[in-house]
């Protein structure tokens, strides 16, 4: 056994997965009660005790080396969010988001950060949930807080190492964002460009208008929406996983909600999945494809390994990340779930389809 190995399984067995843990404010005090930071390397290293020596075993634990700079601390708040979106609270409309700002201020440099990656951050999926899951109407519906159950990110071009840390994977697989953040407006009623927010610069004081306090009400997007027809749940095991192979996607998600998508004039051709978590949705056992309900292109998974799993081989494909959204009111619009499509006539009408500008809410 490798030295130090036995102390860690204790570690793994009574501390991180002890019940205490389930709690979220322990969680944000465990993840950041001992810490140094390395300045000259720019690493935020968050360590289980001082002055020690890591041994050669180290068991997987959000509490890692992370580096405050690229895009790579964007996949490792993801990381912790998921984990913490399964956390329990007491009151989750007043502490689910405020046990987490500490660990977003050891995260955040800039407002930076946070503005260019909003659209990724759209892209959180449900995870099977055996609790009672349920909105929180306090928060805009196309937030991961806004909704309480355990999500993930799937982020394809991003693999994790040793560390649990994302990196980019040595793969032609690259994920481009189609949609377009114009301006987002917050709960005082102020609205910036998407320009202005990248700009710290410019800004009086920047990590104002990314704070707890000061959530953001309305996302103003560019984009194309495609009208689509959602029918039953996914039966057999073997479809399931050939939709996540032809999509990309890893296993953690709730598979068992997914629900076959296909063209309105193409109905006997499955081209993708759909997941609902919005409870008005996600019951229903027949189709969904009514009038106020749309897919917003987020953006295009180029370089999908390839199969037969589209009804005739290819090499390589594309996969389109979507947002299902619903209108609520003029150009409003909330958020009711999340699929991947993929096939050439999906791609047909993607391409044909004209952006629009909707506000998201």
């Amino acid at each position: 056994m490798a030295p130090g190995r036995g102390i860690y399984k204790q570690y793994e067995t009574h501390i991180k997965s002890s019940e205490l843990l389930t709690r979220g404010l322990v969680f944000q005090e465990w993840l950041l009660i001992a810490k140094s930071i390395n300045e000259r390397s720019e690493v935020f290293r968050v360590w289980d005790g001082q002055n020690v020596t890591r041994p050669a075993y180290d068991p997987a634990s959000p509490k890692k080396a992370f580096r405050l700079k690229g895009s790579s601390l964007n996949g490792q708040w993801y990381t912790i969010v998921e984990r913490y979106s399964a956390l329990s609270f007491t009151e989750p409309t007043k502490d689910r988001i405020i046990a987490l700002a500490g660990i977003a201020q050891e995260f955040r440099t800039s407002s930076e950060l946070f503005a260019e990656d909003i659209l990724t951050g759209l892209l959180w999926e449900q995870k099977s949930f055996a609790g009672t899951k349920f909105r929180l109407p306090e928060f805009p519906t196309w937030s991961w807080a806004s909704i309480i159950c355990p999500v993930i990110w799937d982020l394809s071009p991003l693999a994790k190492n040793s560390w649990g840390v994302s990196k980019r994977a040595p793969s032609t697989r690259l994920t481009k964002t189609t949609a377009s953040l114009v301006a987002v407006s917050i709960t005082e009623g102020e609205t910036f460009s998407s320009h202005s927010l990248q700009q710290t610069s410019n800004l009086a004081s920047p990590i104002k208008d990314f704070s707890v306090d000061n959530r953001f009400a309305r996302l103003h997007i560019h984009g194309k929406m495609l009208k689509l027809l959602v029918w039953e749940k996914f039966t057999r095991d073997e479809d399931i996983m050939t939709a996540c192979k032809m999509t990309v996607h890893r296993v953690e998600s709730a598979k068992n909600l997914w629900r076959k998508v296909c063209l309105y004039l193409q109905m006997t051709e499955i081209c993708g999945w759909a997941s609902f978590e919005d409870p008005d949705y996600e019951q229903q056992q027949t189709s969904v494809g009514e009038s106020d309900v749309y897919a917003l292109v987020n953006s295009v998974l180029s370089g999908a390994p390839g199969g037969h799993g589209l009804g005739y081989f290819t090499g390589r494909h594309d996969v389109l990340n979507m947002l299902f959204i619903r209108n609520a009111e003029g150009q409003r619009y909330k958020r009711v779930g999340i699929r991947r499509l993929f096939g050439k006539e999906i791609h047909k009408e993607y391409r044909a389809a004209t952006g629009q500008d909707i506000e998201l809410v």
